[in-house]
């Protein structure tokens, strides 16, 4: 089993986002309770942000290493060419967020409302989904390496030219799972997922 590496917070101090709005790289701060415009070609690190409601549209380029999000809204934006390393979202709302032609190297996603995330394109090397619902999320073209889903809501996901070879899918809910079968192999499952995979089979059973 991998193990996840967790972001390194160290000597952080709080501060108001309106004191560093200028800044295109943010290094050691806490930011609580406001609200944030994310721009591109951004850099964050060794950062924590709680309770932030964060407004975008496209963000280009954006860094981050070493960051945590606790009870923040990134939803809606759309990411392109993200980089993060060592960041966590806990509790958050990631509802119709785009991760697209990105890198995800260590990142968890813990007790978060992502629905209809798109993590498409992207390059993803250990991450990990616990106790959080993607229903309806979109993962087209997208590399897989040592990613674990415990508790994760994933009805009606779409899974396409992905390979799920050796990650396990059997403590989730993949209800009206769509995904092909080059993508499906390998995949650990439960005999009771089985019944939604029947049907790619293209078999009858009596």
């Amino acid at each position: 089993m991998f193990k996840i590496t967790n972001p390194k917070i160290n000597d952080i101090k709080e501060i108001k986002y309106k004191d560093i709005i200028d800044k295109s790289t943010l290094d050691g701060y806490y930011i609580k309770d406001e609200e944030i415009i994310l721009m591109s070609d951004t850099t964050v690190n060794n950062s924590k942000f709680e309770g932030i409601t964060f407004k975008a549209d496209n963000v280009l380029n954006l860094s981050l290493d070493d960051v945590i999000f606790i009870n923040c809204d990134l939803s809606n934006i759309k990411f392109i060419d993200l980089s993060a390393y060592r960041v966590e979202f806990i509790n958050c709302k990631l509802v119709g967020t785009n991760f697209i032609n990105s890198n995800i190297f260590d990142v968890s996603i813990k007790s978060s409302l992502s629905n209809y995330i798109n993590i498409s394109g992207t390059s993803i090397k250990n991450m990990e989904i616990i106790s959080s619902s993607l229903i309806e999320a979109s993962m087209i073209d997208t590399k897989l390496k040592n990613v674990n889903f415990d508790d994760v809501n994933l009805k009606n996901i779409e899974i396409i030219n992905t390979p799920l070879k050796d990650i396990d899918l059997s403590k989730s809910n993949i209800e009206g799972i769509k995904i092909d079968l080059n993508s499906l192999k390998g995949a650990i499952i439960n005999t009771y997922q089985s019944i939604f995979l029947i049907n790619l089979l293209n078999v009858k059973v009596i």
